[in-house]
């Protein structure tokens, strides 16, 4: 089916299709049992700093609204590694196309508008 649409709707291009498609997606941050009481997490929203060098030059990008799962009866937060990890290759993917293009390095970067959503996109009714 993938190629099928690949060749129906963009010329052959597996790449447009999955741009596309990534583009298109939307759904809501699946609630998580508290691993420590039990309880159903919230989703509280946090800012990071990521710290990179280039060349001589230490770069610091801070990232806004990056969703957590959070249990506030106990007071613990669950961090998805991956989508951290993810995070950081995508602040690179930035500050290369920052070098290529001679710009200026971004001093902020919110997550929801690298994922093109909002907290209310994101977030299930709490």
């Amino acid at each position: 089916m993938f190629e099928l649409k690949a060749n129906l709707f963009f010329g052959g291009s597996t790449a447009e299709l999955i741009r596309q498609a990534v583009q298109a997606y939307k759904d809501r941050v699946k609630e998580e049992d508290c691993p420590h009481c039990g309880r159903k997490m919230k989703i509280d929203f946090f800012e990071e700093v990521i710290y990179t060098n280039v060349g001589d030059q230490r770069v610091e990008i801070l990232v806004t609204n990056i969703p957590k799962h959070v249990c506030h009866p106990c007071e613990r937060m669950v961090e998805n590694l991956k989508l951290m990890v993810a995070i950081e290759e995508e602040v690179d993917r930035v500050i290369r196309a920052c070098l290529k293009n001679r710009e200026p390095f971004p001093k902020q970067i919110d997550f929801l508008d690298l994922i093109g959503m909002g907290k209310a996109d994101l977030v299930p009714t709490q």
